[in-house]
């Protein structure tokens, strides 16, 4: 007979394997030994371990704490800021198409796209929410899907007077940042797929370069743009001109032409020193023509000297004293009869006028 606890085949009635006291049973078939004891039990225990984990860790990785791009994918705000706890705050402010990027006054630093393309460009505002400086794609990169095509973006980080590829935030400051992708030249900005990593967290939203355009301030003439602390400016007029002159000319004086088959659009301007120290005329703002929608062209900023007689490109502006002073844009002669407008970023914001 078997035993009933091991299996083992035995001729008496106790087993001489495990000393067990045997039933009256003479078929293997009708002493099996314990379940828990027979392999197949334990490799069926496993398989089902294993699908539990693979279960619930499928769940848990789409979650929006995972760190996987197969993450549960949210929705990105675009009129208010997006937090991600620890990583950083970010705000989309604007979508436009550059063929040059440039430091929002000053243009001397750069960068320009390869030949036969444009820039694309989200337009964001990043705080570093964590405890040290962090370059700014350690915080969050973005990508852009348009037709068909996805594109890994660029991050620049902008100031007033400089420009930084892949720049650095400082902690818990904000940096204006521009995400920018090069496409081919006339590749439309609507009905973008913008995607955000931020951490672990992995958002997405549709953009359209129309959309930002609608929402875009209005600049108004006369009106004065003000912080109360730095300057005080107020823009009085734009008009078309092939030489610009001082408005009481005595003696020897400076004047500027423009190239044949140019003209000038310019834009008068006047401003006061708020703050306690000179004012260089290149930090009061930046100024560009926009013509047919596409065509940019920037400026340079002039001022009048000894009460009007003459003007200068070179030039301080003392604590509390006012000035009067020219964006002068040199344009192609067609540009006059439009359509043209101005962009104008003054004391952090940015507006545009229509001339025509």
């Amino acid at each position: 007979m078997y035993c009933q606890n091991c299996g083992t085949e035995n001729t008496g009635n106790v087993c001489t394997n495990c000393g067990t006291q045997l039933q009256n049973t003479t078929t293997k078939d009708k002493a099996k030994m314990p379940i828990f004891k027979k392999w197949w039990f334990w490799v069926i225990i496993v398989v089902a371990l294993i699908a539990i984990v693979g279960m619930f860790g499928g769940n848990d990785s789409e979650g929006s704490g995972g760190s996987s791009l197969n993450n549960k994918v949210e929705n990105i705000k675009t009129e208010e800021p997006n937090v991600v706890e620890n990583i950083a705050e970010y705000k989309i402010v604007g979508v436009f198409t550059a063929d040059k990027l440039q430091a929002l006054l000053d243009g001397f630093s750069s960068y320009v796209p390869e030949a036969g393309k444009q820039y694309i460009v989200v337009d964001t505002k990043v705080k570093n929410l964590t405890a040290s400086a962090s370059d700014v794609n350690n915080l969050i990169t973005m990508k852009l899907e348009i037709a068909g095509t996805t594109y890994e973006a660029e991050s620049y980080v902008v100031s007033d007077s400089n420009i930084t590829w892949y720049g650095t935030i400082e902690a818990l400051e904000e940096a204006r940042v521009y995400f920018a992708v090069q496409v081919p030249q006339g590749t439309s900005a609507e009905n973008m797929t913008l995607t955000a990593t931020c951490g672990g967290n992995v958002s997405s939203c549709t953009l359209s370069i129309s959309d930002y355009v609608a929402k875009r301030q209005t600049l108004a003439m006369g009106q004065e743009y003000s912080d109360n602390s730095t300057l005080s400016v107020k823009f009085e007029k734009t008009y078309f001109t092939n030489v610009v002159e001082p408005p009481r000319p005595d003696g020897y004086y400076t004047y500027y032409e423009a190239e044949n088959g140019k003209k000038y659009l310019t834009v008068k301007f006047e401003v006061k020193n708020l703050k306690g120290s000179t004012l260089d005329i290149e930090h009061i703002a930046g100024v560009k023509a926009i013509y047919d929608g596409k065509y940019k062209y920037d400026s340079f900023v002039i001022i009048e000297e000894e009460q009007g007689a003459d003007l200068t490109t070179y030039a301080d502006i003392e604590p509390l004293d006012t000035a009067i002073g020219y964006y002068l844009i040199e344009v192609p002669e067609m540009v006059e009869n439009g359509p043209v407008e101005l962009e104008v970023y003054v004391l952090g914001e940015t507006y545009y006028y229509t001339v025509k």
